[in-house]
């Protein structure tokens, strides 16, 4: 069909995105509705006020409950990021090698049948939302969103020309952002209309078209020997590498390289470290600033298009148009993100927050002005393995983080529910003080050999013993290498903007 060449991947995104962020946008309302009565006794009718009123009653409620809340939330991220970590580690490689489609079926699969048990869960009303954990585990076994969009990213690389990528590539961004939007926006009416159930029978539809079209419109982009043939778990391990990847990243380097690439992978760590205010950041608009559900998700649908907005203008403004350096421009999106945690900390009022989400639009050049100063240090061939062992150092981080400021609010809900602000006011302020000095520096950049040219085109050289690689191996490689550096840039984009709405289903 003419039709699927243009509209492919991007409607399993679209259905995918919609569902995530629909569900997502009232997970936290439903926690602390079922907490409320199920768990800590108070009267049902009083609980299925929090979050949708603002009363003498929720007042007193809000905080008694979110405690209880955050212990379920800090399990839920244990679980719901580490397990997807590792599978990530390999996803890239096994779907190089057997396939994307396999890999999207498996990803929907487990998202439909955790959707399914939810359904189940909402349907007997004195179940513990300890059950939610339960039911998605098989979304945490097959990776989940992060996993799916990873391949997702990886079938555009296949299926796109070097003309045609860029292109694929903003409509996916495009994709995601009108998703975001009007996901948000419609959640909370439809919530107050029917119920929590239909909002997830909703999801699990969207969900359930999306792997249909899957299975009958997506055709597989790599060739593959057997394709009949069930790879064994064995062949599965071996073909991951990523013992190779890591030492073979940290390696010795030419000109010195490798300090400045410690720092240039250490210091947006540093900083990333602030993310995990995100988790906590819903609970601290409803507790101190009594903001209900259809504020918060209208608020943040409209942030999420300013945030994409920024980004873009800052990338053909700034950048492209006005020609400021990449470390100039970190230092104002850590400059900006500081203010905004000074912000936050202090509000009085809800102006603080409006003022703080406007001066944070240009956010989201941070991750990007990093990339491309750590594409400056390593060859090509190598980019994407280096991507990828900082993203499970970010994973890492980001569930450290998640569960420090989640024990400072729970800490502090009684006096001061806004101190975690402050934690990445100081973590800002540290890493404003790093960027002043690497200002001071030159930063070294790869140079390439004289044969360098070769070696790109053919694909990445490997360090290893066999010397009878093939052809067609070195252009998986570089295939790989490719897919996993979009991949690393949707996949951060999809956490931050998800961190926004739910409790990182």
């Amino acid at each position: 069909m003419a039709w699927n060449k243009y509209l492919g991947v991007e409607v399993v995104l679209l259905l995918c995105r919609f569902s995530m962020i629909l569900e997502g946008s009232v997970y936290t309302n439903l926690y602390i509705y079922r907490t409320c009565y199920v768990i800590l006794g108070y009267n049902q009718s009083d609980c299925a006020q929090l979050g949708n009123e603002v009363n003498d009653i929720t007042k007193d409620l809000e905080p008694k409950v979110q405690p209880t809340v955050n212990k379920i939330h800090m399990v839920q991220t244990v679980a719901n990021t580490l397990f997807p970590m590792i599978f990530n580690l390999f996803v890239g490689t096994w779907s190089d090698k057997f396939g994307r489609k396999p890999f999207l079926l498996l990803c929907l699969i487990g998202i439909i049948v955790t959707t399914t048990g939810n359904i189940f869960i909402i349907h007997f009303e004195n179940a513990s939302p300890w059950w939610f954990i339960v039911t998605s585990l098989p979304t945490v076994v097959t990776g989940g969103f992060v996993t799916l969009f990873i391949v997702i990213s990886a079938y555009l690389v296949d299926s796109s020309t070097s003309t045609s990528r860029a292109t694929r590539f903003s409509l996916i961004e495009v994709t995601s952002g009108i998703a975001s939007f009007v996901g948000s926006l419609v959640s909370a009416p439809i919530l107050y209309a029917t119920s929590y159930q239909t909002i997830f029978i909703i999801a699990v539809g969207l969900q359930l078209t999306s792997f249909l079209y899957t299975l009958l419109f997506i055709s597989e982009t790599v060739k593959k020997e057997n394709n009949n043939r069930v790879p064994k778990i064995v062949e599965l391990i071996k073909t991951g590498g990523i013992i190779g990847n890591i030492k073979h990243a940290l390696r010795k380097r030419e000109n010195n390289i490798r300090p400045y690439l410690l720092i240039i992978v250490g210091v947006p760590l540093i900083s990333g470290f602030a993310s995990g205010q995100a988790s906590v950041m819903n609970l601290f608009l409803r507790a101190k600033h009594h903001w209900n559900l259809t504020k918060i998700n209208t608020v943040h649908s409209f942030v999420s298009v300013l945030n994409i907005s920024g980004t873009l203008a800052g990338t053909f403004l700034l950048y492209k148009t006005l020609k400021m350096k990449e470390m100039h421009l970190i230092l104002l999106c850590m400059t900006t993100a500081s203010i905004g945690n000074l912000l936050w900390g202090l509000a009085t009022n809800d102006y603080y927050i409006y003022g703080t989400y406007i001066i944070n639009c240009f956010g989201g050049l941070a991750p990007l002005m990093w990339k491309t100063l750590l594409s400056y240090m390593v060859s090509p061939d190598e980019i994407g393995k280096i991507l990828a062992l900082v993203t499970i150092i970010n994973n890492l981080n980001n569930l450290l983080s998640s569960l420090v400021y989640t024990n400072i609010y729970n800490a502090t809900i009684d006096t001061n529910s806004g101190i975690f602000n402050f934690v990445s006011f100081g973590i800002h302020v540290v890493v404003i003080i790093i960027i002043l000095f690497m200002l001071r520096l030159k930063l070294p950049r790869y140079q390439a050999p004289t044969d360098a040219n070769a070696e790109i085109e053919s694909g990445p050289k490997e360090v290893t013993s066999n010397n009878n690689t093939t052809e067609s191996d070195k252009k998986k490689s570089n295939r790989r290498s490719l897919s996993l550096d979009i991949a690393v840039t949707v996949n951060n984009e999809i956490e931050e903007n998800t961190k926004k709405f739910s409790l990182n289903y």
